[in-house]
């Protein structure tokens, strides 16, 4: 069977960027399809992957301006246009890695697609609350764009119907598959390295915990960075917060202040040290999973997860694993509130290290690679099933599904 995997773009290393390399490394390097990307901030193994020759990128890709959060999004207006003229004909099955753009693409109806969804596209759909907070400037460039966003809203719902399958990263973002393109979702929680987490994190286990907590994830409204600030200072805590600046900057704190540390980058090992000092990790916005949330677990450090998100699913039913605080209203000053009085209540002693890690396990890489393949082998299965009753119906020279 010959794959190929599409990703929305490469300019971080988050949690979509590692379930793509997931996803190849499960496929033997396949060909990887990327309408841009920013190779100075790609982690090694993608800059590794361009030796290869098996790397596609679109016509945008020689576009200035890619770090920027406006060009980014200026970039989605253009994508419907580039998406679509690749050519997939050669490949039996082509994998979406898709939080946003990436199942736009058009494969012939001889090759299943299945998207692995991340999340339904917020800035579409879902007018986050926090997003308001944003500056002026970027209120009048939405307002602006908005024909330009209905019009990609149709284009998102049109190209949600031509997936053969979508796979949600959790149980939050089947149901807003469902509620937003109708479709049934199994579930595939993202893979992590929890025995790489928990071989460095073991260094740290007779050393006490540092005096912060810890949140993860590039500077975005949608992260709620600025309420786990506000939540620390005041209930006189520190939090350090490690991701790739971002939009949210223009209402984030200066950095080095009093409760908060801002990290840009931090490697493999440098996170795992985090992560083995902190206290806790802290889930404060409405997550669609979140991967650093288990790799807190697999450290041996409790969660703190915010009531219906993502990361609520990663602690859900476990004993000495973490806490949830649920706001008593949508406002900012709820949310402020009720993590604070969470954090006010936090004991690092009612936590267990080994439940931690335990619970991190049923999301370990290999859980990943046997369940996603699986289930990927078959829905291909399926398809090639369909098309050989299509064969008989209509006749050998009618070798797809009319449509």
């Amino acid at each position: 069977m010959r794959v190929a995997v599409v990703c929305d773009r490469i300019r971080q290393y988050g949690g979509a960027e590692k379930v793509t390399q997931a996803i190849c490394r499960l496929y033997d390097y396949p060909d990887l399809y990327i309408p841009y990307y920013v190779r100075d901030i790609m982690p090694s193994y993608f800059r590794e992957y361009f030796d290869t020759g098996k790397v596609v990128t679109s016509p945008v890709q020689h576009l200035p301006g890619l770090k920027s959060f406006l060009v980014e999004r200026a970039i989605t207006y253009l994508l419907p246009l580039v998406l679509p003229r690749w050519d997939f004909s050669s490949y039996d099955c082509v994998i979406s890695s898709s939080a946003g753009v990436a199942k736009w693409i058009a494969v012939p109806r001889h090759t299943v697609h299945i998207c692995y969804c991340h999340s339904v596209p917020r800035f579409l759909y879902y007018d986050d609350a926090s997003a308001g907070r944003m500056g002026g400037f970027y209120r009048v460039a939405a307002w602006v764009a908005s024909p330009l966003t209905s019009r990609l809203r149709s284009v998102d719902l049109n190209a949600a119907k031509r997936v053969d399958l979508f796979v949600a990263n959790s149980r939050f973002t089947a149901a807003r598959i469902a509620h937003v393109y109708h479709r049934a979702a199994p579930v595939v929680y993202p893979p992590v390295e929890v025995e790489r987490i928990e071989a460095v994190s073991a260094r740290y286990d007779e050393e006490p915990s540092g005096d912060y907590y810890l949140a993860v994830g590039q500077h975005i409204p949608a992260k709620e960075f600025d309420v786990i600030i506000e939540a620390c200072r005041l209930t006189g805590n520190r939090v350090t917060i490690v991701g790739a600046p971002g939009p949210a900057d223009r209402y984030l704190p200066l950095r080095g202040t009093e409760y908060v540390t801002f990290e840009d980058f931090a490697d493999d090992e440098r996170l795992a040290e985090l992560l083995a000092k902190c206290r806790a990790f802290i889930g404060a916005g409405f997550e669609d999973f979140g991967i650093a949330a288990v790799e807190a677990l697999a450290a041996g450090h409790p969660v703190i997860a915010r009531k219906h998100s993502g990361t609520e699913e990663v602690i859900e039913g476990s004993k000495g694993c973490g806490m949830i605080f649920q706001p008593k209203g949508k406002d900012r000053s709820s949310v402020v509130e009720a993590l604070a009085e969470t954090l006010r209540g936090f004991d690092q002693s009612h936590f267990d290290r080994e439940a931690c890690r335990e619970r991190a396990r049923l999301f370990s890489r290999d859980m990943f690679d046997k369940t996603f393949r699986a289930l990927v082998d078959r829905e291909v299965q399926r398809f090639r099933e369909m098309r050989e009753q299509v064969r008989v119906l209509w006749g050998p020279q009618n070798d797809a599904m009319p449509g």
